[in-house]
């Protein structure tokens, strides 16, 4: 009998978790339709489909986790947020909706999505206050409101995204991705990057505080290997250590996100650096969130001299375009200038022979300490790698960082006599285990 009854309890329960579950569904199915932002009558649209669309990806259940709606999708502009029912989407991981002329306010059961880690609504038409419900969103680690109409303070509620890396508030599309970067302290000590912004009304003083300095005093990376005094204070231990520091952060964006971000001007000029000399990647004006099953056909964006080739034909963004990126910056903070001569000769018997000591920083003596110099080698194999015209054939930036995680291993050649060419060898990208992904 008390078996009986246990199987009972158990169908029961069984049963509710079902139920629940189906529940779940049809309620964002509903959401779904009475949002009128997708056209349900042509057949690409069968509810029954939604997570084969191109905009939405859902979890093994069935259920929404990703909204990923960008100026691509020219027929669904000008839709009006609070038409969409989004406290339906509680297993809601990212929202993009950017640059589709979205109508109306950030509607408050926003802060409903206790999931969600990625908000991305810049480059719309969205109006008045934020929303205090934004301080809900415990696990957010991507905020982008920028270019839009929004009016008044920032809630203090912000401070309470302890997970928050990510702020963007800037309004002025004009200064978007270029605009300069402050400061700002959220009432719970935590301090994130914000853009420069075209109207700001500081009711929170840890904010008006923040406006006052920079909020990365060395400037940026271009600007300090473009000043003489700049450069040669920024000794080779610094420089190896902000490259490293720049994978890293590229790494995070391909890696740890539902789905890859790609930055897409990864260039000297969007790397600043604070008085501790630790580098932060800025500008995600031209940042685009990857879907998988989609062409992933962009504009050419980016700054000239870091674009990865295959964009000129192809039109492809994709993360090995941020570490062709990488692989430019890389070489620049060894070489103290842009390397346009030595990628335009990379093929030249002439430039594969030149020596290692020949490119580097002259303003910098030769580094005399032997492993200093094996990493400066390591970070040149690595840039080369990351350069190769086959988009396939260089590293991913989690590969990157994994191998400048690794433990040097010493060479058996003259550390100063080693050339172009054999740091483009195989044999040393598999000595610091860079290897093709």
């Amino acid at each position: 009998m008390w078996m009986v009854f246990v199987l009972i309890i158990w169908g029961l329960m069984v049963g509710t978790e079902s139920s629940t579950l189906t529940s779940q569904l049809e309620m964002e199915a509903n959401a779904i339709l009475n949002s009128g932002w997708w056209n349900t009558s042509l057949a690409y649209y069968d509810i029954s489909y939604r997570c084969n669309w191109r905009q939405i990806s859902c979890n093994n259940a069935g259920s929404i986790i990703n909204i990923n709606i960008d100026g691509l999708d020219t027929s669904m502009g000008g839709n009006n947020f609070e038409t969409l029912n989004l406290s339906t989407f509680r297993n809601l991981e990212s929202l993009v909706i950017k640059y589709v002329g979205l109508q109306g306010t950030i509607p408050k059961d926003i802060g409903l999505l206790s999931k969600l880690t990625h908000l991305d609504l810049a480059g719309n038409h969205l109006k008045a206050k934020m929303p205090l419900s934004l301080g809900s969103l415990r696990q957010l680690k991507y905020l982008d409101i920028s270019d839009n109409f929004l009016q008044g303070s920032i809630p203090h509620e912000l401070g309470f995204l302890k997970n928050l890396i990510t702020l963007d508030l800037s309004l002025n599309s004009l200064e978007g991705a270029y605009g300069s970067v402050y400061k700002a302290q959220l009432p719970c000590g935590k301090v994130v990057a914000l853009k420069k912004l075209h109207s700001f009304e500081a009711e929170v003083p840890s904010f008006y505080e923040s406006f006052r300095n920079e909020y990365m005093e060395k400037g940026s990376l271009f600007s300090v290997l473009y000043d003489d005094v700049d450069a040669v204070e920024f000794k080779w231990r610094k420089r190896v250590n902000i490259v490293k520091g720049v994978a890293s952060a590229i790494s995070y964006l391909h890696h740890d996100f539902t789905s890859p971000i790609v930055h897409r001007d990864i260039s000297s000029g969007n790397i600043l650096l604070n008085n501790e000399w630790q580098p932060s990647v800025s500008d995600f004006g031209t940042a685009r969130l990857l879907q998988h099953d989609s062409s992933n056909r962009t504009i050419v964006a980016g700054t000239i001299g870091y674009i990865a080739p295959e964009l000129a034909y192809t039109m492809v963004v994709s993360e090995k375009c941020d570490v062709y990126g990488f692989g430019v910056v890389a070489l620049e903070t060894l070489m103290g200038k842009h390397p346009k001569e030595i990628l335009s000769s990379l093929q030249l018997a002439s430039t594969q022979s030149m020596k290692l000591c020949q490119v580097l920083d002259q303003r910098l003596p030769f580094p005399n300490n032997a492993m200093v110099l094996l990493e400066i080698i390591r970070v040149a194999v690595i840039a080369f790698a990351c350069l190769n015209f086959n988009p396939s054939s260089r590293p991913t930036m989690i590969r990157v960082s994994q191998s400048f995680a690794t433990e040097l291993t010493p060479l058996t050649v003259p550390l100063n006599e080693i050339t172009l060419q054999q740091l483009m060898s195989e044999e040393l990208k598999a000595l610091f285990h860079i290897v093709n992904h």
